[in-house]
């Protein structure tokens, strides 16, 4: 079962700190639809593996101020500060940036050690 946030409100105060990956999605969206297994399966995963970050989705119904032009729209976000995922929406590809982000520096942006 993915974790789901129904209140925006919750979701700008919890992302103000620590690490998430954000799926803004709408139920009608095929696309949405499409990727529902890959996101799932993306939350068991980073779990399994005890990556320190929170995977979670927000209905497009609950988005009030957040600016999303098309779905689904994926954002890492780190500290209150967002980026967009471009990249595949399968759980290899959206698992292996996660991995990246963690060996980012967040200060200078270059790779840990």
């Amino acid at each position: 079962m993915v974790s789901e946030i129904t209140d925006n409100e919750e979701l700008n105060k919890n992302i103000r700190s620590g690490k998430w990956l954000v799926c803004y999605y709408a139920t009608w969206c095929s696309h949405c639809q499409n990727m529902a297994d890959a996101w799932e399966q993306l939350e068991n995963k980073t779990r399994e593996n005890r990556l320190n970050i929170t995977v979670i989705k927000i209905e497009q119904k609950n988005i009030t101020d957040q600016t999303i032009s098309g779905y689904p729209t994926i954002k890492y976000v780190e500290n209150g500060i967002s980026e967009d995922y471009t990249g595949e929406r399968t759980t290899d590809a959206m698992y292996a940036f996660i991995k990246k982000q963690h060996t980012l520096c967040t200060t200078c942006g270059k790779m840990r050690k």
